[in-house]
Protein backbone atom coordinates (compact mmCIF):
# COMPACT_ATOMS: atom_id res chain seq x y z
CA UNK A 1 0.00 0.00 0.00
CA UNK A 2 2.80 2.40 0.93
CA UNK A 3 4.48 1.71 -2.41
CA UNK A 4 1.25 2.50 -4.25
CA UNK A 5 0.98 5.87 -2.52
CA UNK A 6 4.57 6.69 -3.43
CA UNK A 7 3.87 5.75 -7.04
CA UNK A 8 0.76 7.96 -7.14
CA UNK A 9 2.63 10.92 -5.66
CA UNK A 10 5.50 10.43 -8.11
CA UNK A 11 3.06 10.36 -11.03
CA UNK A 12 1.32 13.54 -9.89
CA UNK A 13 4.68 15.24 -9.43
CA UNK A 14 5.68 14.22 -12.96
CA UNK A 15 2.42 15.60 -14.37
CA UNK A 16 2.95 18.93 -12.63
CA UNK A 17 6.53 19.12 -13.90
CA UNK A 18 5.45 18.39 -17.47
CA UNK A 19 2.68 20.97 -17.25
CA UNK A 20 5.04 23.64 -15.93
CA UNK A 21 7.58 22.87 -18.64
CA UNK A 22 4.96 23.09 -21.39
CA UNK A 23 3.62 26.35 -20.00
CA UNK A 24 7.06 27.93 -19.71
CA UNK A 25 7.93 26.89 -23.26
CA UNK A 26 5.15 29.24 -24.40
CA UNK A 27 5.44 32.13 -21.97
CA UNK A 28 9.18 31.87 -21.38
CA UNK A 29 8.46 32.36 -17.68
CA UNK A 30 7.23 35.92 -18.26
CA UNK A 31 3.58 35.40 -17.37
CA UNK A 32 1.43 32.26 -17.77
CA UNK A 33 -1.82 34.26 -17.83
CA UNK A 34 -0.81 36.36 -20.84
CA UNK A 35 -1.51 35.46 -24.46
CA UNK A 36 1.95 35.06 -26.00
CA UNK A 37 3.29 34.70 -29.50
CA UNK A 38 6.63 32.98 -30.04
CA UNK A 39 7.08 34.22 -33.59
CA UNK A 40 7.55 37.79 -34.77
CA UNK A 41 5.58 37.07 -37.93
CA UNK A 42 2.60 35.74 -35.97
CA UNK A 43 2.78 38.72 -33.64
CA UNK A 44 2.72 41.19 -36.53
CA UNK A 45 -0.28 39.46 -38.11
CA UNK A 46 -2.14 39.60 -34.79
CA UNK A 47 -1.22 43.26 -34.30
CA UNK A 48 -2.43 44.21 -37.77
CA UNK A 49 -5.74 42.45 -37.24
CA UNK A 50 -6.77 44.67 -34.31
CA UNK A 51 -4.32 47.60 -34.52
CA UNK A 52 -2.41 46.96 -31.32
CA UNK A 53 1.26 47.78 -30.71
CA UNK A 54 3.72 44.95 -30.15
CA UNK A 55 5.88 44.40 -27.09
CA UNK A 56 8.78 41.99 -27.55
CA UNK A 57 10.85 40.40 -24.79
CA UNK A 58 14.10 38.82 -26.01
CA UNK A 59 15.67 36.49 -23.45
CA UNK A 60 17.69 33.33 -22.88
CA UNK A 61 16.59 30.44 -20.68
CA UNK A 62 19.87 30.30 -18.73
CA UNK A 63 20.41 34.08 -18.40
CA UNK A 64 20.68 35.17 -14.70
CA UNK A 65 19.35 38.66 -15.44
CA UNK A 66 16.37 37.16 -17.29
CA UNK A 67 15.65 34.82 -14.38
CA UNK A 68 15.72 37.79 -12.01
CA UNK A 69 13.33 39.85 -14.14
CA UNK A 70 10.74 37.08 -14.59
CA UNK A 71 9.26 37.08 -11.04
CA UNK A 72 9.36 40.89 -11.01
CA UNK A 73 7.02 40.94 -14.00
CA UNK A 74 4.92 37.90 -13.13
CA UNK A 75 4.05 39.36 -9.72
CA UNK A 76 3.17 42.79 -11.12
CA UNK A 77 -0.58 43.28 -11.55
CA UNK A 78 0.04 46.46 -13.54
CA UNK A 79 2.22 44.55 -16.00
CA UNK A 80 -0.56 42.01 -16.52
CA UNK A 81 -3.25 44.67 -16.95
CA UNK A 82 -1.20 46.68 -19.46
CA UNK A 83 -0.17 43.58 -21.40
CA UNK A 84 -3.75 43.10 -22.58
CA UNK A 85 -3.43 46.20 -24.75
CA UNK A 86 -0.37 44.86 -26.58
CA UNK A 87 0.42 41.91 -28.77
CA UNK A 88 2.94 40.18 -26.52
CA UNK A 89 5.85 38.36 -28.14
CA UNK A 90 8.65 36.56 -26.31
CA UNK A 91 11.65 35.29 -28.22
CA UNK A 92 14.40 33.04 -26.97
CA UNK A 93 17.62 34.54 -28.29
CA UNK A 94 18.89 31.05 -29.12
CA UNK A 95 15.92 28.93 -30.22
CA UNK A 96 14.24 31.91 -31.96
CA UNK A 97 17.52 33.36 -33.18
CA UNK A 98 16.30 34.36 -36.64
CA UNK A 99 13.59 36.64 -35.23
CA UNK A 100 15.76 37.84 -32.34
CA UNK A 101 18.53 38.96 -34.70
CA UNK A 102 16.08 41.37 -36.34
CA UNK A 103 15.82 43.24 -33.04
CA UNK A 104 19.36 44.23 -32.08
CA UNK A 105 19.34 48.05 -32.32
CA UNK A 106 22.26 48.45 -29.90
CA UNK A 107 23.54 44.93 -29.28
CA UNK A 108 22.55 41.35 -28.59
CA UNK A 109 22.39 41.54 -24.78
CA UNK A 110 19.48 40.06 -22.84
CA UNK A 111 16.96 40.66 -21.56
CA UNK A 112 15.92 43.42 -23.91
CA UNK A 113 12.40 44.74 -24.30
CA UNK A 114 11.34 46.54 -27.45
CA UNK A 115 8.16 48.13 -28.75
CA UNK A 116 7.03 47.86 -32.36
CA UNK A 117 4.12 49.28 -34.29
CA UNK A 118 1.59 46.92 -35.89
CA UNK A 119 3.67 46.79 -39.07
CA UNK A 120 6.60 45.39 -37.10
CA UNK A 121 8.65 48.59 -37.23
CA UNK A 122 10.78 49.24 -34.16
CA UNK A 123 9.93 52.41 -32.22
CA UNK A 124 13.40 53.31 -30.88
CA UNK A 125 12.12 56.13 -28.67
CA UNK A 126 10.75 53.64 -26.14
CA UNK A 127 13.89 52.72 -24.24
CA UNK A 128 14.80 52.51 -20.56
CA UNK A 129 15.87 56.04 -19.65
CA UNK A 130 16.53 54.93 -16.06
CA UNK A 131 19.11 52.37 -17.10
CA UNK A 132 22.40 52.44 -18.94
CA UNK A 133 22.57 54.55 -22.06
CA UNK A 134 24.81 51.87 -23.51
CA UNK A 135 22.14 49.18 -23.21
CA UNK A 136 18.97 51.12 -23.89
CA UNK A 137 16.51 48.25 -23.99
CA UNK A 138 17.76 46.40 -20.92
CA UNK A 139 15.45 46.18 -17.88
CA UNK A 140 15.96 44.83 -14.39
CA UNK A 141 12.68 45.85 -12.73
CA UNK A 142 8.96 45.76 -13.41
CA UNK A 143 8.69 49.49 -12.72
CA UNK A 144 10.76 50.53 -15.73
CA UNK A 145 8.91 48.06 -17.96
CA UNK A 146 5.43 49.22 -16.95
CA UNK A 147 6.51 52.86 -17.24
CA UNK A 148 7.44 52.28 -20.87
CA UNK A 149 4.27 50.30 -21.49
CA UNK A 150 2.21 53.28 -20.34
CA UNK A 151 4.24 55.66 -22.52
CA UNK A 152 3.84 53.39 -25.53
CA UNK A 153 0.07 53.19 -25.01
CA UNK A 154 -0.18 56.98 -24.76
CA UNK A 155 1.60 57.22 -28.11
CA UNK A 156 -0.15 54.40 -29.94
CA UNK A 157 -3.72 54.65 -28.65
CA UNK A 158 -4.83 57.79 -30.58
CA UNK A 159 -3.36 56.40 -33.81
CA UNK A 160 -4.79 52.97 -33.13
CA UNK A 161 -8.24 54.38 -32.37
CA UNK A 162 -8.22 56.37 -35.63
CA UNK A 163 -7.40 53.34 -37.75
CA UNK A 164 -9.83 51.15 -35.83
CA UNK A 165 -12.60 53.65 -36.52
CA UNK A 166 -11.77 53.67 -40.25
CA UNK A 167 -11.59 49.89 -40.28
CA UNK A 168 -14.90 49.42 -38.47
CA UNK A 169 -16.64 51.92 -40.75
CA UNK A 170 -15.42 50.03 -43.78
CA UNK A 171 -16.64 46.72 -42.36
CA UNK A 172 -20.00 48.18 -41.41
CA UNK A 173 -20.49 49.41 -44.97
CA UNK A 174 -19.86 45.88 -46.21
CA UNK A 175 -21.70 44.14 -43.37
CA UNK A 176 -24.25 46.42 -41.63
CA UNK A 177 -24.82 43.83 -38.92
CA UNK A 178 -21.14 43.91 -37.87
CA UNK A 179 -20.43 44.98 -34.30
CA UNK A 180 -16.89 45.93 -33.17
CA UNK A 181 -15.26 43.11 -31.29
CA UNK A 182 -14.97 43.85 -27.61
CA UNK A 183 -11.41 42.80 -26.86
CA UNK A 184 -8.94 42.80 -24.03
CA UNK A 185 -11.37 41.23 -21.57
CA UNK A 186 -10.75 37.59 -22.40
CA UNK A 187 -7.71 37.01 -20.19
CA UNK A 188 -8.69 37.17 -16.54
CA UNK A 189 -5.88 37.69 -14.07
CA UNK A 190 -5.10 34.71 -11.88
CA UNK A 191 -2.34 34.58 -9.26
CA UNK A 192 0.56 32.39 -10.31
CA UNK A 193 0.24 30.45 -7.07
CA UNK A 194 -3.35 29.40 -7.81
CA UNK A 195 -3.78 25.62 -7.57
CA UNK A 196 -4.55 23.89 -10.87
CA UNK A 197 -7.85 22.14 -10.29
CA UNK A 198 -7.26 19.56 -12.98
CA UNK A 199 -4.10 18.42 -11.20
CA UNK A 200 -6.05 18.22 -7.94
CA UNK A 201 -8.69 16.05 -9.60
CA UNK A 202 -6.03 13.72 -11.00
CA UNK A 203 -4.36 13.52 -7.58
CA UNK A 204 -7.65 12.63 -5.86
CA UNK A 205 -8.43 10.03 -8.51
CA UNK A 206 -5.05 8.37 -8.10
CA UNK A 207 -5.33 8.27 -4.31
CA UNK A 208 -8.79 6.67 -4.58
CA UNK A 209 -7.46 4.10 -7.05
CA UNK A 210 -4.61 2.95 -4.82
CA UNK A 211 -6.78 2.48 -1.75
Amino acid sequence: MYTKYLFALALVSALITLQDAARESIDGGFGPNIKWYNSLEEGILAAQSDMRPIMVIVHRSWCPACKKLKPELVNSREYFDLSQYFVMVNLDDESDAQDAKRLVPDGGYVPRILFLDWNGELRPEFWNKYGSGKYKYYHSSAQTVTSLMRSALEYFTPISDYYKQQYYQQLQQQQPQYQPYQQYQQYAYQPVEQINYQICEICCFLIICVK
